[in-house]
C-alpha cells in the first residue's frame, strides 16, 4: 500500500481545534485499473480559521489479523488550512476540488498478485 503525497498549509495560523473539523467520505472506495483505493476528506465544521495537521494510518486486516501486504499498515500526514482546503457544501452537496484535505491510500495491482493477503 502507498499513502499519496503529503499536502501543506499555512502553519502560522492557529491549531485546529477538534470541534472545528470532521473526517468525511470515509468509506468512499473503488478500483482505477488495477488500482483499489480508499479516500476521503476533511470538512469545516466552522470557527475562524485554523491549520489543520494529523496523522493517517490504514492497516489492511482480515479477522483482526494484519494482512501480510507490503506497506501494510501505512501512514501519511494530512495538513491544510480550515475552512478555505476543506470540502465545501455548494447546492446541498458535498464537493472536494481535489485539495490538500482530500486524502487517499492505494493498492497497485491488488487483483493480479499472488497473494494469501489480497482483497477478497
Amino acid at each position: 500500500m502507498t499513502a499519496t503525497r503529503p499536502s501543506r498549509g499555512d502553519r502560522s495560523l492557529p491549531r485546529c481545534r477538534s470541534d472545528q473539523w470532521q473526517m468525511v467520505w470515509t468509506g468512499e472506495h473503488g478500483t482505477a485499473g488495477q488500482r483499489f483505493f480508499l479516500s476521503g476528506g476533511v470538512r469545516s465544521r466552522g470557527g475562524p480559521p485554523c491549520h489543520l495537521r494529523a496523522k493517517l494510518s490504514l492497516r489492511a486486516e482480515r479477522d483482526g489479523r494484519l494482512l501480510p501486504v507490503a506497506g501494510n499498515p501505512a501512514t501519511r500526514s494530512l495538513e491544510g488550512d480550515l475552512p478555505g482546503d476543506g470540502i465545501r457544501e455548494e447546492g446541498g452537496s458535498l464537493v472536494m476540488g481535489g485539495g490538500p484535505l482530500f486524502w487517499s491510500f492505494y493498492r497497485d495491482e491488488w487483483a493480479t498478485r499472488p497473494s494469501r493477503g489480497r482483497p477478497g
